[in-house]
């Protein structure tokens, strides 16, 4: 039996695309164990998981990576996949084994003269799926991201949201970086027009960092809306997505996850683009946008704007994202 190390630490949306790469090791490799290595935060994503027979679990600090590293000496693997292509995967990688070593491609170069010099180079037409997809020479396949729930999930979703009334809006107001949210009180006119049409509740999703976020825009709701950041592990609040018809957030891997569990979204985008690998993949899924020339400003949109307004969030107005979130959610 073939033996397989893949690697990817971070961040929770790559970790989540990148189950589209076992899926494909899974389809192609049966009679192949997958071993994957990840940060301890994000390894529920794959607990369980039929397509994965271990996950190890990535410690914080040099001492974590070197203890790590002497666990995985100890054990013969076939194949290497370095899905990170960082200093650190470099450094759990080597001298492993004998074993083959294939290496992401991340298109570095085309990324920065585009960013920079709005260079268009043909590795942009990728996303990132199809990055990890090479790596098992499987890109075109088709295949997409899957994170696979179990009934223990399931029913924690039931019991937090008890008898919430159909259809479910999930609503996700935060990002990993502050210039990628679309202002909060935007999101809570959103909140306040889509419940006053009727029927459906909404239950607001992020991590803990963002639980104060959501706590504030629930404030002004006395009943329908739901608050799950902080309350909901990941494996939880996938399952919340998947009890909900759709997704209205910025670009984070909130989207992502919806996406895996069968959710499509409604993308608000700032300072990031398409260019980088990122968009959603789900075709129900749409995108709310402006062009501008100063967009996209950075990689992963973690500069502050330059301008007094930020224009790429600030033309982005509440009826037109009201709009799109109508059409897809009733």
């Amino acid at each position: 039996m073939r033996r397989i190390l893949l690697l990817r630490f971070s961040s929770m949306g790559d970790v989540v695309l990148l189950s589209a790469l076992v899926e494909a090791l899974h389809q192609r490799e049966e009679d192949s164990e997958v071993w994957l290595v990840t940060k301890e935060a994000y390894a529920p994503l794959y607990r369980d998981d039929p397509r994965v027979e271990r996950v190890l679990t990535l410690r914080e600090g040099g001492s974590g990576l070197l203890d790590l590293r002497r666990r995985l000496q100890q054990v013969d693997f076939d194949l290497i996949l370095d899905a990170h292509g960082s200093l650190r995967s470099r450094v759990l990688a080597f001298g492993l084994s004998p074993a083959p070593l294939r290496r992401i491609a991340k298109d570095t170069l085309d990324r920065l003269l585009f960013l920079k010099a709005r260079v268009r180079g043909a590795h942009l037409e990728r996303t990132q799926v199809d990055r990890y997809l090479a790596l098992a020479d499987a890109e075109g396949s088709g295949v997409r991201p899957r994170i696979v729930l179990d009934a223990a999930d399931r029913a924690a979703a039931e019991r937090f949201l008890g008898d919430a009334e159909a259809p479910l809006l999930a609503v996700a107001p935060g990002a990993r970086h502050r210039p990628k949210q679309w202002p909060l009180q935007r999101y809570g006119e959103l909140v306040r027009r889509l419940l006053a049409r009727g029927g459906g509740e909404v239950v607001l999703v992020g991590s803990p960092t963002e639980q104060a976020l959501c706590e504030e825009l629930a404030a002004a709701f006395p009943s329908r809306v739901h608050i799950a950041a902080g309350r909901m592990g990941l494996r939880e609040t996938a399952a919340v997505l998947e009890r909900s018809r759709l997704l209205v957030g910025n670009d984070s891997g909130l989207v992502h996850l919806a996406e895996a569990v069968g959710t499509p979204a409604v993308v608000i985008y700032g300072p990031t683009s398409r260019e980088f690998g990122y968009f959603p993949l789900d075709p129900r899924s749409r995108v709310v946008e402006n062009e501008l020339p100063c967009r996209p400003c950075s990689r992963n949109g973690a500069r502050p704007c330059r301008l007094k307004e930020q224009l790429c969030l600030t033309l982005t107005t509440v009826e037109r994202v009201a709009q799109e979130v109508l059409e897809s959610w009733r």
